[in-house]
């Protein structure tokens, strides 16, 4: 016992001389430029002000720096220098042995570069992986860890000159006993002394601890190695032959503690403890690297979950796929791909705030989790897609089942803080193999299938079938074409005439947008208009129809033909920041006056926003620009909304002027909209009249202006100039 405790040197000597300054020292040997920048960015979110980090691009200036300097770590990439980052740690191990290195590497695993760290680096992290709070435990890990090993080695040559000295003085054992004890017993490291049979000779303070035994406990009759498991038994029984040897390596273990049986990993090293050249057992150093080892776990959760509502994120879901397609063709089953969302998600959170949209998230998540079954895969995909991967299925049957349980489910009302939250959720299913054979696909036809159940009515579920595939490909031809069109002006505009129910006279035109498709011949517009909405190819579209009809409507004035032109406009032109810039753009150009343009919006389009959408119809009509409210009566139709726009214009919907014989609410309607429109002033416009009888009613009524069939169908401006000279 005596020659085991008086062998602890004073340890003040052997901590790195930058441990008590404000300031560490970094090398960052990496010759590849974004890595370079990740960790210096890393570095500096780490310590701030509290490291320098130089740079050295090149292995030879690497090696004179890591010379000439003091340095507190070495940082070093995997790919610096032509052969490697493991080879620059071999050479650079034998130039400074104090420095601790560290290996960051961009290609493999955290634990699995075996070479990196035979070649002498004292640790290994990952690129990808690499966060403040993690480098900050490698760097302190790393320091320590050195300075142990020196602690360590000088320890053990002052055990040797000691038990020299015990020869010569005998009568100071005592006293160098309590001495050293005392110094032992304050190091954080844990330091103990084994016999060659493993058990425990001598355990300082920081050992008891971290065994958990009493502090009057010297672990007499205890194995090092009683509370491992069978493989950190074998790892340590490598680890003793090499401390024996004199080899100072390192071995990883995971201890459960005597009394609690907590586990806890620990990094062990070893020395072996002589007299008069005889072996007396061996000095063992440990460390507690439970706390990194939980931040790692930490780390790789997070890498591989969603933060907001803990479920798999997409990586995972990638990785569980991969592993579901192996699975089954590997024991010739099935499983059923589910892609879901929630309807209308985004107006939630326009309108209750995101932290209620959030708080939602985590609760469909929690109930989608409680509708599938425990193998299962619930994933978050991002927003509010979801996906769950449900494997061994014998036939459809559970997933039509578990699909109707999960669209129940999502649509009970949620209550969150003070509001009740309605949603409902859309399902698209794929079966693999049955619907493909390969992993891109699976993902695209369950996507599919979602946008099918999407488009016909939501809050349903729809399997894969081969004509969705067709369907989704003949609209993005339509759309590839589309494209087309806009980049070479394919375009043309038909005039519709606007009469005078009084009289007769022409009063104005509608500009309507027509495409001329090479091989498809004339595209209704109600095929590639909503398909530009969806794509924003509306935005150019609709600007090339206004830029043309103000030319046009500006041509038949020098012709004689002064008239009104309307032009309608989108959602997205109408909510465009830069929208009254282009119209007077169009009239400057066009040489138009604002008078003679009219601009005609939706009631949707105004409700969506009913501030914003105020201020734009209060600058367009600032500039003498007329508004009108197209298919008036289709929505809101409320006259408390209605008194606060700047509108000129009602325009009746064709619906309603069909139905006028047939449908006495649609007759009472027209009457209440003109009524409507005579209390505020407005002018009167009804669409789609094909019958005299119609046109009659529509003017007894009070309404001023018609369009229709019966006028004239959308045509050439030409058509405008025959009318007003009476050829029609």
């Amino acid at each position: 016992m005596a020659s085991a405790i008086n062998a602890l040197a004073p340890l003040e000597d052997t901590v790195s001389e930058n441990s008590g300054l404000p300031e560490l020292k970094i090398l960052l040997a990496s010759d590849d430029r974004r890595s370079r920048s990740w960790i210096e960015r890393v570095v500096d979110e780490t310590y701030g002000d509290r490291a320098s980090i130089s740079v050295s691009e090149d292995s030879d200036d690497a090696i004179v720096a890591l010379g000439a300097s003091t340095l507190d770590a070495c940082l070093v990439t995997d790919d610096f220098s032509n052969e490697g980052g493991a080879a620059f740690v071999s050479l650079a191990r034998t130039i400074n042995v104090k420095v601790p290195l560290i290996l960051v590497s961009k290609t493999v695993p955290v634990d699995g570069n075996q070479e990196a760290i035979d070649a002498g680096a004292d640790d290994l992290i990952g690129l990808d992986t690499l966060t403040p709070t993690l480098f900050e435990k490698v760097v302190d890990y790393a320091l320590n860890r050195k300075q142990t090993e020196f602690r360590l080695r000088e320890t053990n040559d002052e055990l040797i000159r000691r038990m020299l000295k015990l020869r010569e003085a005998k009568e100071d054992a005592e006293e160098s006993e309590r001495r050293y004890r005392i110094l032992a017993d304050n190091t954080p490291v844990g330091i103990c002394h084994i016999d060659d049979d493993g058990r425990f000779v001598y355990l300082n303070a920081a050992t008891r601890d971290l065994l958990e035994l009493d502090d009057d406990h010297d672990g007499d009759g205890l194995k090092f190695d009683s509370h491992l498991d069978a493989a950190d038994q074998e790892r340590m029984l490598d680890g003793l032959e090499a401390w024996r040897r004199g080899d100072p390596e390192e071995v990883e273990i995971v201890f459960r503690n005597f009394d609690s049986l907590e586990e806890k990993h620990m990094i062990v090293t070893g020395a072996p403890l002589k007299e008069h050249g005889a072996h007396e057992g061996l000095l063992i150093s440990m460390i507690d690297i439970s706390e990194r080892k939980l931040a790692e776990s930490q780390i790789r959760h997070m890498a591989h979950h969603d933060a907001l509502t803990g479920l798999p994120n997409r990586v995972l879901f990638q990785d569980r796929l991969e592993q579901a397609i192996i699975r089954a063709n590997r024991e010739a089953n099935q499983f059923a791909l589910m892609f879901l969302d929630l309807d209308h998600f985004k107006d939630i959170n326009d309108t209750l705030g995101h932290p209620v949209g959030d708080a939602l998230l985590q609760m469909v998540s929690e109930r989608l989790t409680d509708c599938a079954r425990e193998t299962d895969t619930v994933a978050r995909l991002g927003g509010d897609e979801f996906a769950i991967i449900c494997g061994d299925l014998d036939d459809g049957g559970d997933i039509v089942e578990l699909a109707r349980r999960i669209i129940t489910s999502i649509g009970t009302p949620f209550p969150i803080q003070s509001e009740i939250v309605h949603t409902a959720t859309s399902v698209g299913i794929t079966i693999y193999p049955s619907d493909c054979d390969e992993l891109d696909k699976v993902i695209k036809f369950a996507d599919l299938a979602l946008y099918h159940a999407k488009e016909n009515g939501r809050g349903t579920y729809y399997f894969f079938d081969s004509h969705m595939d067709e369907k989704v490909r003949e609209r993005k031809e339509l759309e590839n074409d589309l494209r087309d069109a806009i980049m070479q002006a394919a375009f043309q505009l038909a005039f519709q005439p606007q009469v005078d129910l009084a009289d007769g006279t022409l009063r104005g035109t509608e500009a309507l947008v027509r495409w001329k498709h090479p091989d498809r011949g004339i595209v209704a517009p109600d095929q590639f208009i909503p398909l530009a909405e969806d794509t924003g190819l509306i935005r150019q579209i609709g600007e090339w129809v206004l830029v043309e009809a103000c030319q046009r409507a500006s041509t038949l004035r020098s012709e004689g033909v002064d008239l009104r032109v309307a032009v309608n406009l989108s959602a997205v032109q109408f909510k465009d920041k830069n929208l009254l810039a282009y119209v007077k753009g169009a009239l400057n150009d066009s040489g138009l006056a604002a008078d003679r343009l009219e601009l005609e919006i939706t009631e949707s389009m105004v409700m969506d926003d009913m501030e914003r959408a105020v201020d734009t119809m209060r600058q367009l009509s600032d500039i003498g620009i007329t508004l009108a409210i197209d298919d008036f009566g289709t929505g809101f139709s409320s006259l408390s909304y209605l008194r606060k726009f700047p509108v000129d214009i009602l325009k009746i919907d064709t619906s309603f002027v069909r139905d006028i014989f047939v449908d006495d609410e649609a007759k009472s309607i027209i009457k209440t909209i003109i009524a409507l429109g005579r209390n505020l002033n407005l002018e009167l416009v009804a669409e789609g009249i094909e019958e005299q009888a119609q046109a009659d009613f529509l003017r007894d009524a009070g309404c001023d202006i018609g369009q229709g069939y019966m006028f004239g169908r959308p045509g050439p401006v030409e058509q405008l100039i025959r009318w007003q000279s009476g050829s029609v």
